[in-house]
């Protein structure tokens, strides 16, 4: 009689999901329990972007034994612009997160074949022209079909002094609340889709820009505030930092990897004035609600306006430390349809994109 095992794909039913958030625990709960990480799952399924199928969760399953998990992962929804020559449109996208394979079974494929289903799905009924996903091993997902870009980014970290200096840098801003977050991502979209479409379309390389929702700011805020009470007793209820200029940045406290993510910034500037000051003014304010954690600062991207701020900033904020990472651990991979080939630019590649 043979005992191998028959692998099955699905949608996990709620008993399967349960299974799979266990397995997933034991890689990405991080300083949560097991059963503190099972109820943040379905805390984050009362969130917006969860709603109509926003986020699912895929298994391979036995098919002698239905709730033992061969492997799993998890979809969620996200809405692309596509910009190139011939024009613009709005599409459907998704990004993968939470890929684990049983570690009793490893070695056998099964988180290939769990990707390769997910793809099949992805080109038919969820109907997406494109997937990404966040990973230190582009490696792996490179051979089952997603191809890595450029990832990098600027890690800032601070003694406690710089919390009593700065306080005129501060002057010109102000905390962004929970409140905020709706109508500045709302105003956001509509910015960055404009920007886009201004460029004349002989102009255009391919570009994928993921927008930048309010459900996708919101839904990283809920996982900081569930894990904020559970690992530091509180929650954290800055969300970034307005300009007077109207220019901002919002942010996202990872406890987990013990860093303060810059979700996006949005910078308005004059042609004559410098678009660095301006940032570095409020990445300060990252630096002091990050400090205030025990948290170090990590932007996504290389745009010059960014270089300038932080070389500011290490001018005039003392103990202030800084490394440029030429390829961030969570390098992003994308997967166009049907595993087409494209060559294309991803714009803005900045944080809020992340699950």
């Amino acid at each position: 009689m043979s005992n191998t095992l028959i692998p099955i794909f699905a949608q996990a039913t709620p008993d399967q999901r349960i299974a799979c958030e266990k397995l997933a625990a034991s890689a990405f709960r991080g300083p949560l329990s097991e059963d503190e990480y099972v109820e943040r799952e379905e805390f984050m399924r009362s969130q917006g972007l969860a709603k109509n199928g926003g986020v699912r969760t895929w298994c391979l399953f036995s098919k002698d034994d239905p709730n033992l998990i061969l492997a799993t992962c998890v979809t969620f929804a996200r809405t692309l612009l596509l910009t190139d020559r011939s024009g613009s449109r709005v599409a459907t996208g998704f990004c993968i997160g939470s890929v684990i394979s049983h570690p009793d079974h490893r070695g056998q494929g099964h988180a290939s074949k769990l990707l390769h289903n997910v793809a099949e799905w992805l080109d038919g009924p969820g109907n997406a022209v494109a997937s990404v996903l966040y990973s230190a091993k582009e490696a792996f997902y490179a051979r089952v079909g997603w191809k890595p870009f450029p990832a990098p980014g600027v890690e800032m970290f601070a003694s406690d002094s710089t919390l009593r200096t700065g306080s005129d840098l501060r002057e010109h801003t102000r905390s962004i609340r929970a409140s905020d977050i709706n109508e500045l991502y709302r105003k956001d979209v509509e910015l960055l889709t404009d920007e886009i479409l201004k460029v004349p379309n002989e102009e255009h390389p391919s570009v994928l820009t993921i927008l930048p929702t309010n459900d996708l700011a919101s839904y990283q805020h809920a996982r900081a505030e569930f894990q904020g009470l559970k690992i530091r007793g509180r929650t954290p209820e800055i969300k970034g930092a307005l300009h007077t200029s109207n220019s901002w940045i919002s942010w996202y406290h990872d406890f987990k990897k013990g860093f303060l993510f810059i979700q996006r910034f949005r910078i308005f500037h004059k042609p004559n004035e410098n678009a660095g000051e301006t940032l570095a003014t409020l990445l300060h304010c990252a630096i002091l609600e990050a400090q205030h954690w025990k948290l170090d600062v990590m932007v996504w991207g290389i745009e010059p306006s960014l270089n300038d701020a932080v070389d500011s900033l290490r001018h005039t904020v003392p103990g202030l430390g800084s490394k440029r990472h030429t390829q961030r651990r969570e390098t992003i991979s994308v997967r166009w349809r049907y595993g087409e080939d494209q060559e294309h630019e991803i714009y803005p590649n900045e944080y809020y994109a992340w699950s």
